[in-house]
Formats: structure tokens, sequence, C-alpha cells
């Protein structure tokens, strides 16, 4: 009974935190906007967590022409910053996202 209660408070706080970031709080990005600075912005489904985040980052660390990936609180949003003159394909941004068995909803560029 003890568990029960424990998982209960904590699909309620996911859900809270969810619907929280999902109307664009301070601090959060509203889906369809794209960071001022963030050359591409990927919308994944499956990341849940910092751990799912942090694998999903390692799969593109040898990607040439990527500066970094950066995902918003909500972990439904991954910022791509690309380095000066380069740039990355639709499909292999898709095939590194589902190679790490995560899902792309869409891809949207500046």
């Amino acid at each position: 009974m003890r568990i029960f209660g424990v998982m209960v408070l904590f699909c309620l706080f996911f859900a809270m935190g969810v619907v929280h970031a999902s109307t664009g709080a301070e601090g959060t990005v509203i889906a369809n906007e794209i960071h001022p600075k963030a050359d591409i912005r990927v919308m994944t489904k499956g990341v849940v967590c910092s751990f799912c985040a942090q694998g999903l980052k390692k799969s593109f660390r040898d990607a040439s022409g990527i500066e970094s990936v950066v995902f918003d609180a909500s972990f439904m949003f991954m910022d791509i910053y690309l380095k000066k003159g380069q740039d990355i394909t639709d499909e292999e941004i898709s095939n590194r996202v589902i190679n790490a068995g995560y899902l792309v909803e869409k891809i949207i560029r500046e």
C-alpha cells in the first residue's frame, strides 16, 4: 500500500511538471518556438529524464558540425547548435535519435 501511495505522488508531480512545461512557463520553451540562438529544434518522444537526455546527447558527440546539444526543462525539445558554416541533415538527426531508442516528432530549422 505504501508503494502505491509513493507511485501516485510521483505520477502527480510528473503530471504537474508536464503541464507546467507545456504552458510556456518561465524557463521553458513553447513547442513551435525555436530558441533564438539554436539552429535546429528537434521535438522528441520518449525522453523523460536527464538520464535519457544524456544518452541522446552522447549519440551526437561524434557528429561533425555540431557545437552542442541542449534539452529544455521538460525534455521534450532538443536544441542543436551548429558550428559556424556547418550543417547536419534531417535524416542524420532522425537516424541518431532513433538509434538511441527515441522517436522524432518534428524537426524545426531556423
